[in-house]
């Protein structure tokens, strides 16, 4: 930094973000979430990390600063409550990051059963509207999306396992079509993987004749 105060107020930003110099029960929230996602950094999926970082950066927010050994489940009430007051975050949102941060918090030895003890909005009952499936064909025919498209519907993949796709997925017969790979496209650029979202996501599936 250019000035002595600058550098001073760096370090005290990198310390509270990373920990780095403190007692595990002393670094903060935040820190503590970081050492939980820099942990799995090379065993999670690259969309799973990147969840983890949004969570990380605009739920609980209130709590984020406080220090593990000072943080009661009354501090976590209240940042959840929050949420659902001042970002109308959903049920689903809310209980998300409640995950992530008792995780975070067991890999730092401390188990406060969050889950269990923090109280999160009911669930609502809602039946999504989902457009037919002759609009949606309707739609894409004749686009560069019809392909894709066709894939996602007919053979039930993700977006990124029809990324994933590559010729030597159709068996010899062009009867079948694995899915060993997904490739996700985030801030830019593709990444690929070898694995997909769960094991079971690994499966071979029957392709229909006019979409090979």
């Amino acid at each position: 930094a250019k000035t002595e105060t600058e550098a001073i107020i760096m370090a005290a930003d990198y310390k509270r973000r990373h920990g780095i110099g403190c007692p595990l029960k002393n670094i903060t929230v935040f820190a503590a979430i970081s050492r939980y996602i820099e942990s799995r950094e090379d065993i999670i999926a690259t969309s799973t990390l990147r969840g983890y970082r949004r969570m990380q950066h605009n739920s609980l927010q209130s709590i984020m600063d406080i220090e593990l050994d000072e943080l009661c489940l009354y501090d976590v009430q209240k940042a959840a409550s929050l949420d659902v007051k001042n970002k109308n975050h959903s049920r689903a949102t809310i209980k998300h990051a409640l995950g992530l941060l008792n995780s975070s918090l067991l890999l730092m030895d401390i188990d406060m059963h969050l889950l269990k003890r923090v109280t999160i909005p009911a669930p609502k009952a809602e039946k999504p509207e989902l457009p037919r499936v002759s609009d949606v064909i309707a739609a894409i025919k004749d686009t560069e999306f019809e392909i894709p498209a066709l894939l996602a519907i007919w053979c039930s993949l993700r977006v990124s396992e029809v990324r994933g796709l590559q010729y030597c997925d159709i068996s010899k017969d062009g009867k079948h079509i694995t899915v060993r790979r997904t490739n996700i496209y985030m801030d830019g650029q593709d990444y690929v993987s070898d694995r997909t979202k769960t094991v079971r996501s690994n499966r071979t599936t029957r392709l229909p004749k006019y979409l090979l």
